[in-house]
């Protein structure tokens, strides 16, 4: 009976060397990047030079920020990528009521600066008037449904940025 058990494990344990034979060994790395330090200071008399010196002397900081680091690059990277995907949605036909179709409506529709500025206040008169007409708090419609609709349609059409290149 011990030598049956004995085999069986014995196969298993071959069996699961085998399959691991073929793959890479796994390289476990710290997180930090070394070239953001500057190891001309000692840590003891300036942390904060030791940690940052070397991101600070490789990203010098310009008059564009009050300050650069790399959740900024995550979020210009962020920001590019996203600008990419929407205009690349709006410079081609897309499938009639698809997401992407309707993507790149809107971002085309708030790039028209010429219609819009031809248009002016007039697709959000109504809703302005709504606003105008409250007389007082109890007038608002506080958490119903016609409020969120009523903000949500607001805010779509009084918030369509273009870039700020653009």
């Amino acid at each position: 009976m011990k030598t049956k058990l004995f085999a069986a494990m014995a196969v298993l344990v071959a069996a699961a060397m085998t399959g691991c034979a073929g793959q890479k060994e796994a390289k476990t790395t710290s997180g930090i990047n070394l070239e953001n330090l500057d190891t001309t200071v000692a840590p003891s008399q300036d942390f904060y030079r030791y940690a940052c010196g070397g991101w600070m002397k490789n990203h010098p900081l310009t008059d564009e920020y009050s300050r650069y680091g790399t959740f900024e690059v995550l979020i210009e990277n962020n920001r590019k990528q996203l600008q990419e995907l929407i205009e690349g949605l709006a410079s081609k036909q897309n499938e009639p009521g698809s997401l992407a179709q309707k993507i790149g409506d809107v971002y085309n529709m708030a790039m028209d600066s010429v219609t819009l500025n031809k248009e002016g206040m007039a697709p959000v008169k109504a809703e302005m008037d709504k606003i105008a007409a409250l007389k007082d708090k109890k007038d608002y419609p506080y958490g119903s449904r016609t409020a969120e609709l009523w903000y949500r349609n607001l805010f779509l059409k009084l918030c369509l940025c273009r870039s700020e290149k653009q």
